[in-house]
């Protein structure tokens, strides 16, 4: 099976993954793509918390309303590449 990205959805970054264990699990997960080479996104980062969380894990691959609500492909490309 090819993999070259794990999304971890919203539900890993809300309050109750504020613990150890949703920081283990986070922090696991991070490990394994160094191992197999593959990415991991964090999605749904909405708050500051979220994203200090993330960081934390040292997760730095991230989507979320706290970065940038959707916007098209054009819109991107004005951005990503100027």
């Amino acid at each position: 099976m090819h993999i070259d990205v794990i999304k971890l959805d919203r539900g890993f970054f809300n309050e109750s993954t504020y613990t150890n264990k949703g920081e283990t699990i986070v922090a696991s997960i991070k490990k394994m793509d160094e191992n197999l080479e593959i990415k991991v996104v964090c999605e749904g980062i909405e708050t500051e918390e979220q994203l200090n969380f993330v960081k934390k894990v040292d997760c730095h691959i991230v989507q979320g309303f706290l970065l940038s609500k959707p916007i098209t492909v054009e819109k991107f490309e004005r951005i990503a590449f100027v």
